[in-house]
């Protein structure tokens, strides 16, 4: 124990500029994190959230400066290190540079995400959870790498290279995958790839730390660091198969009466045009444009996933995996949405022009109303209970000073699944037009899912709410509409309780057009 203190003290005198650095940015973001994300000034708030987003990047680069110096000041690649002559445990070394870790990186990162939460109006001691979750995913993804690359190089200069050089690998690696695959299909995930991908980097990155430490046998420990990216795909891999096969688990096909009716209404009326890049992997959407009733008052119905099966007259057929629906939000009286599944190429070209038989799978969730919350829109920030704090914005154009809209945060995620609902002012607000007068205007805001945090930077997520009929059409001009102070404004938090499955077959389909030009393929439907 003296000696890992010995080894702690030595550290913290000979890095205090580096300490200095890495606390002032820390504390700097704080300052301007918590002001840019709850300002009701247009003009200022875009001044204090490029600020704050510069910070937000710096905050890791201080880290890892901190970490790389404080590891390579006794380095671990070589055998000409002055400190293997000295008795220095290597047990009491690792001790030593975790120690330094802890107090001068992670007791003040966390008052740091205390003190955002506490600037925005919420109570630290609630979401402690969340704040050790946020912690041990920024663990796996930053500090446990940063640490096992400067365990396994000579110096801070190869250090910078090796990281740039990760960096380069990863745009150079997406950059590939989106060129070969062209439009990418977002199938139905879980939780599962994400953390069996966390708990692999924390495994492999602790371990390659500890065998440095301990051996100082470095192409060992960067053969392990070599074999983490495959582990990592494979395990993303294995982790779509288990989500393709769990949604027939999870969502059982309805039985009896469904709390939700759909039928296939082709609208001649609606055409569109898209674009895509040439690709022999290019996957095209194909829509349906469905008719929905039957949701009872007090819930929502969500589409999570769709998959779709087409047959022809001759007998061949084709079928999608599970892929992730839009998020289309089904309240009691909404009539019209346009669900789709996307095929690749060939196969649109197999079927051009074909009637088809198309038998469509939806995986639904359905949620009840659970908390509502109606309050008079103050000029000011407020707090809704189990929602979040929110905070009026005041326009500067046309007319200064005019409420436009509103801005929320939540506490270290997304906030539960809200339907927010208020009337919008087609005039600027005056004593004379009532707050109830005007455009009906509502937003979804929110997920169902509820982990303690999600990866992030800051403690203090943003909530969009980006309310519909923010403008009036006047003629040929839209015009800005406004929201008055004193207008009633209801957050509804909605919970889920059922997930199903409805199959609905349509005959007669015919897929989209589409036109080849040069690298571009125009699809038309």
């Amino acid at each position: 124990m003296n000696q890992t203190l010995h080894i702690f003290k030595k550290d913290a005198r000979r890095f205090w500029i580096e300490i200095l650095l890495s606390l002032a940015i820390t504390a700097a973001f704080v300052f301007l994190e918590g002001r840019a994300r709850l300002s009701n000034e247009d003009t200022q708030g875009q001044t204090m959230r490029a600020l704050a987003n510069l910070l937000a990047t710096l905050v890791p680069v201080s880290w890892w400066v901190l970490i790389a110096r404080a590891i390579l000041a006794e380095r671990l690649v070589g055998d000409t290190q002055f400190w293997i002559t000295r008795p220095y445990g290597w047990r009491n070394l690792l001790a030593a540079k975790a120690l330094f870790v802890v107090v001068f990186l992670y007791v003040p990162f966390s008052i740091a995400l205390c003190a955002l939460l506490l600037q925005a109006g919420f109570t630290p001691h609630a979401y402690m959870g969340g704040i050790l979750f946020n912690l041990l995913l920024l663990t796996g993804a930053i500090i446990l790498p940063l640490a096992a690359i400067a365990s396994v190089t000579s110096s801070f200069a190869r250090t910078t290279l090796t990281m740039l050089g990760i960096f380069l690998g990863f745009i150079i690696l997406a950059s590939i995958i989106g060129f070969a695959f062209g439009t990418s299909v977002t199938g139905i995930g879980s939780h599962v790839g994400a953390d069996t991908c966390l708990a692999l980097a924390l495994v492999i990155f602790s371990t390659v730390i500890g065998l440095q430490y301990a051996l100082r046998r470095a192409w060992i420990s960067r053969t392990m660091l070599l074999t983490l990216p495959l582990l990592l795909v494979g395990a993303l891999y294995f982790a779509g198969k288990y989500d393709q096969a769990r949604v027939d688990r999870d969502y059982p096909l309805v039985q009896g009466d469904a709390p939700i009716q759909l039928t296939y209404s082709p609208d001649p009326r609606s055409y569109g045009s898209t674009g895509f890049q040439v690709s022999a992997h290019v996957m095209i959407p194909v829509s349906f444009h469905l008719i929905e009733s039957g949701v009872g008052e007090g819930y929502a119905v969500m589409p999570d996933a769709i998959r779709g099966e087409i047959t022809a007259p001759d007998g061949s057929h084709w079928s999608s995996d599970w892929q992730g629906s839009e998020r289309y939000r089904l309240l009691p009286g909404d009539l019209y949405f346009s669900p789709r599944f996307s095929i690749p190429i060939d196969v649109l070209t197999k079927y051009q022009g074909v009637p088809l038989k198309v038998h469509l799978s939806l995986a639904l969730t359905q949620a009840q109303a659970e908390r509502t919350t109606t309050l008079a829109l103050p000029p000011e920030r407020f707090s809704v209970p189990g929602f979040g704090v929110c905070v009026p914005q005041s326009g500067w154009l046309p007319i200064p000073g005019q409420i436009m809209g509103i801005n929320c945060v939540a506490a270290l995620r997304e906030p539960p699944l809200t339907y927010i609902s208020t009337r919008w002012s087609d005039a600027p607000c005056t004593a004379a037009n009532g707050p109830e007068a005007g455009a009906l205007g509502t937003a979804w805001v929110g997920s169902l899912d509820r982990q303690p945090a999600e990866f992030g930077i800051s403690s203090i997520a943003d909530v969009s709410v980006n309310l519909s009929n923010n403008q009036n059409q006047n003629g040929s001009k839209q015009e800005l509409r406004y929201l008055c102070a004193g207008t009633p404004v209801t957050f509804t938090q909605f919970t889920a309780v059922r997930r199903m499955q409805i199959r609905l077959d349509i005959q007669d389909f015919y897929l989209p057009r589409y036109s080849v030009t040069g690298n571009m393929i125009t699809v038309t439907e």
